[in-house]
């Protein structure tokens, strides 16, 4: 903080120069000094600079990051204007700077700097690209209340707020919700805080007096979502939601997550949270002398005013485009976005029906300024950001104006063109998989970019094949994609007005009951005149004393009235009954689900559910009586703490951490050394290049083993998967639904030393030098959950294909590089003795062909009799196609279920290839530029 106002002033210092003509800007030559030093000497570096008869044009302070890419420190940079004499300045200069030490360095020529060196002091400049990033940023507080005896930095600026300033105990409780602020650090939970009868009061009385004025002034979006949290119990009357729960709502929603913060945060470092979709809130309640107006944001400002819109996936874009357009941008376009964001998020209007209605958190969390905006005393225009970055932003009075917008969408649209002229060194997109900000600096940049959106596509395709006539979607690039993708949009919207022509076809009946029942479930069935397809169980996700139900597939009757009577008959019984439908069309057949089976068919469809079903293990210690580890009674008591581990873990928490033994690293040194004589010439070219990035960071040594909780830090910043502890083998339906979610099941125990070469199940060298590498790969991660995601709600028959061609695949799989086999499967990459065989002339290996595989039995004590190559991924992928289509949504990380080409989740998937569409075009155009 100290650093940050001595920078501003400073910068200010050198304006009013400039102003008033001490500076002559007209100088035959520019150069620069870079200062690393403490700020109390920075004034020697100035003198040094006046001394050389030198012209300062600009000051600005630069993070300096460290090995681990966090900024660390501070450097001055200080732009200067040479006389003509430009040699004898300089040689003054360096021998002026030069007392400085090594920790001043002069650089002759700017633009050299600008373009060169400057990256290597602060990367052009820094800014944070990752969630944990925001813990260097975030704690800059400003305008906060004056609490004198806080012993914390960022309190050094504040805001006098009169009525607080007398209340002693409302200052100590500050101080506390402060604190619990500044302690808190990324991946932590939220801190729960245990509101007073009196903070609890004050929001009760803001709640029912706003809930007055909503059902008449909100938006269509904000009243759904609060109607939604209303009903669902976080949001009550009485008292005050825990910020934790609510971030967990909106997560689920849109994928922003809610971050504690003590007050107000610079614009820089609010709009780069915002950036990476999250959202600073305070915790703190607003004064309860005044509770229908603050001029500081508060737990009111934040959970009734901005978390129903954040809750929107449309709003919720919007919001991330101001804060990626403020990523590396000047403080004065910094200004500007503020301002916009001040006069949209904050306080804006939209049309419904020709109606204004509030979108803006500061109208919707304030009763006063809500009645006023509306009123015919303010003044409303329609949102121009050419006008609106002219006004000025009151936080203590109500605005002299407000803006509306005919949609989010169209806003989001004038901002981009608006900013168009933001100058920055590279373009940069946004990550939902790994949840960072990249750079686009090159064109092989550009083309991951379209690869990643290119996945949205394919799976938007397959669902829309039966309303496009096009067949060649995938193959539309640029602004015919994009076009196409927008009128898919608009005919699903239509379409979703309009009810189809349908008739009966079958019926689906799920029992949530117990097994004992299922004998009088089938005989009601048969009375009540079905006809019997198929029967199997699905795990129910549920710990009522039915952990599994009966799903159950019947023909009813052809006749309508005897089909609605049996139909009815069946609900008597307590039966769900779901109707499938053969939609008439004169393109393939297409099925639709009457119901919303997401709550019929249980499976996992976000990482959390995974708790319910990944504890279930199979053979942890199931090996033939002859293998070592059966007469280790050591190491049987080392898998018996590694199993604990994983059975004690929980989603959202660290990954354990493991101190191996000198045996066990003895162990993986011996397989990593041989492994990696075989991986140049065997392993193919995606496996190498992040085994070398691996080994290069230090995180794969030969000495050591890795520990999971970093290595899955890696995956996830490479491909969205994370890494989870499991005791050993899973089911296969088990297993693949972890993949669907992009979570590999890793276990932590490594393989008996006496066979280090072989080993029947996976260990971590199986885990980490077969499967990490691979995972680490966009596009082979993308492969990876396609399985899993056909398995999700699959009869068991299909679960034992799907696990087959895992098998012969993700474990066993070649593929062709420049007409020669390479190895990509992690039972090959991590097994010594398999991975020789398999590539000797002794091997079968054959094209992939599912029909083929599918005869194939997977062994797990022996090699395989045959293995299998494709060419690509993307050919495997194909390959492998389901007919139900399951929609991953990378920002909530969860999976939805498209029952129909017209629901929600598949509107939402075409909005998110509209929006990166249009990322990509328009980075692809600046970078061709």
């Amino acid at each position: 903080v100290a650093i940050s106002e001595a920078a501003n002033n400073l910068t200010s210092s050198v304006r009013k120069e400039l102003n008033a003509g001490k500076v002559t800007p007209e100088r035959s030559r520019t150069a620069a000094v870079v200062v690393s030093l403490p700020v109390s000497r920075w004034g020697e570096v100035f003198e040094a600079i006046q001394t050389a008869n030198a012209a300062i044009e600009k000051v600005e302070f630069r993070s300096k990051k460290g090995e681990n890419g966090t900024a660390t420190a501070f450097d001055l940079f200080v732009q200067i204007c040479l006389p003509e004499d430009t040699d004898t300045c300089s040689s003054s200069a360096l021998q002026l700077l030069s007392s400085c030490g090594k920790e001043v360095r002069f650089l002759h020529d700017s633009q050299t700097l600008l373009q060169n060196s400057l990256t290597s002091v602060a990367d052009n400049p820094w800014f944070p690209k990752s969630v944990a990033d925001l813990d260097i940023v975030i704690n800059r507080v400003l305008l906060l209340e004056q609490m004198n005896d806080v012993d914390h930095p960022a309190l050094s600026r504040y805001i006098l707020l009169k009525q607080s300033m007398q209340d002693e105990q409302y200052k100590t409780r500050r101080k506390m919700f402060a604190q619990l602020a500044f302690d808190y650090k990324h991946d932590q939970p939220i801190p729960l805080v245990d509101y007073t009868e009196e903070e609890n009061r004050t929001w009760s009385i803001v709640f029912n007096r706003l809930c007055e004025l909503y059902d008449k002034h909100a938006c269509k979006e904000f009243l759904e979502n609060f109607k939604e949290l209303r009903e669902i119990g976080l949001y009550r009357s009485d008292r005050i939601p825990q910020l934790r729960d609510v971030s967990d709502f909106v997560r689920r929603r849109s994928g922003f997550t809610l971050r504690p913060v003590a007050g107000y945060l610079s614009a820089r470092d609010f709009l780069s949270a915002l950036a990476l979709r999250v959202f600073c809130c305070t915790q703190y309640i607003r004064h309860w002398e005044k509770p229908f107006y603050t001029p500081e944001p508060d737990c009111c400002h934040e959970l009734l005013g901005h978390v129903p819109m954040l809750a929107d996936p449309t709003f919720a874009h919007f919001s991330q485009e101001i804060g990626l357009a403020s990523l590396g941008a000047s403080e004065e376009d910094v200004k500007k976005l503020a301002t916009c964001y001040f006069f949209t998020v904050e306080f804006g209007l939209c049309k419904e029906a020709d109606q204004l209605k509030v979108y803006g958190a500061g109208l919707l969390s304030c009763v006063d300024e809500l009645v006023h905006s509306l009123s015919e005393k303010s003044n409303v225009c329609e949102f121009e950001p050419e006008l609106v970055v002219k006004q000025e932003c009151r936080i203590t009075t109500f605005q002299d104006g407000y803006f509306y917008t005919s949609s989010f969408t169209d806003a989001v649209t004038k901002i981009r063109k608006f900013f168009q002229s933001v100058e920055r060194r590279h373009q940069l997109v946004y990550n939902p998989f790994t949840q960072s900000v990249e750079t686009i600096a090159s064109v092989a940049d550009v083309c991951r970019l379209f690869e990643r959106i290119s996945f949205d596509l394919d799976v938007g395709q397959r669902m829309l094949k039966n309303q496009v006539n096009d067949g060649a979607y995938l193959e539309l690039t640029g602004g015919a994609a994009l076009r196409m993708a927008g009128s898919l949009r608009e005919r699903l919207m239509l379409q979703s007005n309009s009810q189809l022509s349908e008739q009966t076809n079958s019926l689906r009946i799920v029992a949530h009951l117990p097994s004992d029942q299922w004998g009088d479930i089938l005989q009601g069935i048969q009375d009540a005149g079905f006809s019997l397809i198929h029967l199997e169980s699905h795990r129910s996700g549920q710990h009522n004393g039915c952990p599994t139900d009966l799903v159950v597939d019947v023909r009813p009757p052809s006749d309508h009235l005897e089909k609605d009577r049996a139909i009815h008959q069946l609900s008597n019984l307590g039966l769900k009954v779901l109707v499938f439908e053969d939609t008439k069309n004169t393109t393939s057949k297409a099925v639709k689900l009457d119901c919303d089976t997401d709550e019929e068919i249980w499976f996992p469809k976000r990482p959390a559910d995974l708790d319910q079903v990944v504890g279930s293990v199979f053979q942890i210690e199931e090996q033939s009586i002859d293998h070592p580890s059966m007469q280790d009674e050591q190491y049987k008591t080392r898998r018996k703490m590694f199993a604990q581990l994983a059975f004690d873990y929980k989603h959202d928490q660290p990954i354990p951490l493991v101190d191996y033994t000198e045996e066990e690293n003895r162990t993986w040194s011996i397989v990593f050394n041989r492994l990696c004589e075989l991986y140049d010439k065997h392993a193919c070219k995606e496996f190498l290049e992040n085994f070398k990035e691996l080994r290069e960071i230090g995180l794969y040594r030969s000495d050591r083993i890795p520990q999971l909780r970093d290595v899955s830090d890696f995956v996830r910043r490479r491909s969205g998967f994370t890494l989870r502890p499991v005791a050993g083998y899973l089911s296969a339906r088990d297993f693949l639904s972890a993949l669907a979610l992009r979570v590999f099941c890793c276990t932590q125990y490594i393989r008996h030393w006496e066979k280090p070469f072989y080993t029947p199940e996976p260990d971590c060298c199986h885990e980490l030098l077969g499967h990490v590498p691979m995972l680490a790969d966009p596009t082979f991660a993308h492969f990876s959950q396609e399985i899993g995601l056909a398995s999700l709600g699959a009869s068991e028959e299909d679960v034992k294909k799907l696990a087959t061609c895992y098998f012969f695949t993700v474990e066993f799989g070649f593929c062709k590089e420049a007409g020669q086999l390479k190895a990509y499967g992690a039972g090959l990459l991590a097994c010594v003795d398999e991975f020789e065989h398999a590539v000797s002339d002794r091997a079968k290996i054959c094209k992939f062909d599912p029909a083929i595989v599918l005869q194939q039995e997977c062994k797990v004590t022996t090699f395989q009799d045959m293995y299998f190559f494709t060419n690509s991924f993307a050919e495997a992928k194909e390959k492998l196609r389901r007919r139900q289509v399951l929609l991953y949504n990378p920002y909530t990380q969860s999976v939805d279920s498209a029952t129909s080409a017209s629901s929600e989740a598949v509107k939402h998937l075409l909005d998110r290839i509209c929006w990166d569409l249009e990322n990509a075009v328009q980075v692809a155009q600046e970078l061709n530029h």
